[in-house]
């Protein structure tokens, strides 16, 4: 598990259930209405990278009100500059995400170290050239996932406020490597099948 996924979870349970309510709203509203509101995923996704990688170089490591602080601050930043250019930068973000869920597959497989970022960045590459191409699909697909994450993300706020559940779920993750991608890939589906349903009774293109 990367120390993102690890952070994230730790910052859920921190929220006691409070994170659950506009996650959910959040995730839905994703999943349903995704290609609808696709620049404003596309800000989204990038503050929250640009919070990510604010809090990785410049934070001390250690939860605090310094470390979100240079979270927020990236996250705004990152979130302003992609606005005007976030239909260009759809592509640039189904290689990120294409690459990072590489990266988390290569580590579990036991690949790692040079082999594993080389091969990272090809699929990076190829993801790139792929969503630029097939924009369209692509914001369907991202929205359908960041959605389905934001989803889940609530699900499991509320599942850590009661430990009996809670026990259960970090058992079930913990035996089998299937059952986080499992429920993240569901819910992605099958919003997916909604959008492409919902865009073309539109009649839409992006």
């Amino acid at each position: 598990m990367t120390f993102s996924l690890e952070s994230w979870q730790f910052f859920l349970r921190d929220s006691n259930g409070a994170a659950a309510i506009p996650l959910l709203v959040a995730g839905i509203g994703m999943m349903f209405f995704g290609w609808r509101l696709w620049r404003l995923c596309v800000v989204c996704s990038f503050a929250i990278i640009g919070g990510g990688l604010c809090m990785s170089f410049f934070g001390s490591g250690v939860s605090g009100s310094g470390d979100w602080m240079f979270g927020v601050a990236g996250g705004l930043l990152f979130g302003v500059v992609s606005y005007w250019p976030a239909r260009y930068l759809v592509a640039i973000l189904g290689g990120i995400v294409a690459s990072g869920a590489a990266l988390i597959y290569f580590q579990a497989i036991g690949i790692h170290g040079m082999a594993q970022y080389a091969l990272g960045a090809a699929v990076m590459m190829a993801a790139t050239a792929y969503a630029y191409l097939n924009r369209r699909h692509v914001v369907v697909l991202l929205t359908s996932f960041l959605g389905a994450a934001a989803l889940m993300s609530g699900i499991l706020a509320i599942v850590m406020t009661v430990p009996a559940i809670n026990n259960t779920y970090q058992s079930m993750v913990s035996n089998s490597s299937v059952v986080g991608p499992f429920m993240l890939f569901v819910p992605t589906v099958m919003s997916c099948f909604y959008q492409i349903a919902d865009m073309r009774k539109m009649n839409t293109k992006l």
